[in-house]
């Protein structure tokens, strides 16, 4: 079941504990995604109990020299030889409520974008998790979206939040997710027909005709 809200309600404390897990697919976007989660205020957290950096296998040494002045924050990074072992990973490993953020093929809107959901407002998607199965922005459902699809051709099953969201554990325990041909790895996240999504905005996949507030309260 999905509910759409056309705004966020005002961020509210939370004593919810969450773990962050990133999967970086090209190293010269890690300093950029570490400082977003930190600007948010997600690294410093006290409630947060984790951040785990998955990334491919030949950027492994480059990250974790650029992360050892941050071991502090419990930062942990581990190679895969691709993504869909991390989500593997997460099943096996996560302990509790967590964000799940990429950096495939972003653009610079839409990284902005996501990002204002799943970080700046990462108090009040935690909030929502008590409530739904998966938090976050942007749900297609590609049977009856009046939006334009981001894909030329029909899914069976919704994509959601361009695979970055905060999601429950029990939830994402229940997924089955293993390789399969010409099957991407977002369209896994949907595939419980149980699952209570929450989607705060839908953009058309448009993010530039698209308005929302942006992390410093203006519009774009």
């Amino acid at each position: 079941m999905l509910f759409r809200s056309p705004c966020l309600s005002p961020p509210k404390e939370t004593s919810i504990l969450f773990q962050l897990f990133v999967f970086i697919h090209d190293s010269t976007c890690f300093a950029d995604t570490l400082f977003a989660l930190g600007n948010a205020g997600l690294l410093n957290d006290r409630n947060q109990k984790g951040l785990v950096i998955g990334c491919i296998s030949k950027d492994w040494e480059i990250l974790q020299q650029e992360l050892r002045p941050y071991f502090m924050h419990q930062i942990t990074v581990i190679p895969f030889e691709e993504e869909m072992e991390f989500y593997q990973h997460i099943q096996k490993t996560a302990t509790l409520p967590f964000l799940y953020y990429h950096t495939a093929l972003q653009s610079a809107l839409q990284r902005d974008y996501l990002q204002h959901f799943v970080m700046t407002h990462y108090k009040t998607c935690l909030m929502k998790l008590q409530y739904y199965d998966v938090v976050g922005c942007n749900y297609y459902s590609f049977d009856d979206d009046l939006v334009e699809k981001p894909f030329c051709f029909q899914y069976d099953t919704p994509v959601y939040s361009g695979n970055c969201f905060w999601c429950t554990l029990p939830y994402f325990q229940s997924l089955t997710i293993q390789p399969s041909p010409n099957v991407p790895l977002e369209l896994f996240l949907c595939k419980n027909p149980k699952g209570r999504f929450y989607a705060f905005h839908s953009s058309g996949y448009d993010f530039v005709l698209c308005k929302y507030p942006n992390r410093n309260g203006t519009f774009t």
